[in-house]
């Protein structure tokens, strides 16, 4: 599903990022309930969990998607800044 995440990510960043597109409440709630029944618990995820997670959300319907779509976009482009800011 597109490009890959290579950094490590934190839960709350993705709900920053998906709640500029869907709102922070419903973006809180999909993230937590999507990262439960992948069995992540825990707060720091692993570029291959955060892939997992926003392909799960990306293959939702409607604006959800899209917003996953874009979340990962803005992921891959604040990691590139990083690295050629270095």
């Amino acid at each position: 599903m597109g490009a890959r995440v290579s950094t490590t990510c934190q839960l709350d960043d993705l709900v920053d990022l998906l709640g500029q597109t869907i709102g922070l409440i419903q973006a809180r709630t999909l993230v937590r309930d999507v990262a439960s029944s992948m069995g992540l618990e825990v707060t720091a995820l692993r570029p291959s969990d955060t892939d997992a997670l926003l392909d799960k959300l990306a293959a939702m319907p409607g604006f959800v998607g899209i917003a996953a779509q874009m979340a990962r976009t803005r992921l891959r482009l604040a990691a590139l800044q990083r690295t050629l800011q270095r």
